[in-house]
């Protein structure tokens, strides 16, 4: 119950099941993010009209993207099953990386255990492409590659869109 209530316990909660994470050293800023997405989140939900985007512009190794970009959907999941995310990066590597990681904590024990009415699709089932049973999808697309055209959702996020060697 407080996973779903409080992003930044389900945070603290769920940091571990992401596979190859280091360990979670909290810092003011993630408490910002987690503040920030939760409300984002609730106001989506409710479909009031949007007020602002949210840019974060922190420096790499920040645990922006694991907080971000992988737990932040799992948690959206977790009392609003039915949310759409289309999430973008600079390569088909990176993400392919960050939606197979937030299908790694989706199908770990503990996410099993707390939301078990969270099932991915085995027939709408990518790596980068993927669905729950009650509607839920995660799409994944590339700056210069795959297209978002088409594709609808509550939520865009942008990770990396910039090659940082191109």
């Amino acid at each position: 119950v407080e996973c779903r209530a409080s992003f930044e316990y389900f945070v603290h909660r769920f940091f571990n099941c992401i596979p190859g994470v280091g360990t979670l050293v909290w810092n003011w800023h993630l408490s910002l993010f987690c503040d920030e997405l939760e409300s984002l989140a609730r106001r989506v939900y409710r479909g009031e009209q949007k007020t602002h985007d949210l840019v974060v512009n922190v420096p790499f190794g920040t645990t922006k993207s694991s907080i971000i970009s992988i737990l932040f959907q799992c948690w959206v999941w977790s009392w609003w099953p039915e949310a759409r995310f289309l999430c973008g990066t600079h390569t088909d590597s990176l993400a392919l990386n960050l939606a197979q990681r937030a299908k790694d904590v989706i199908e770990s024990e503990l996410y099993r255990t707390c939301f078990p009415n969270v099932l991915i699709r085995t027939e709408v089932s990518a790596k980068e492409d993927y669905a729950n049973t009650v509607g839920g999808e995660r799409k994944s697309c590339t700056v210069g590659g795959k297209t978002p055209m088409g594709r609808h959702s509550h939520f865009c996020i942008l990770d990396d869109p910039l090659d940082p060697q191109g």
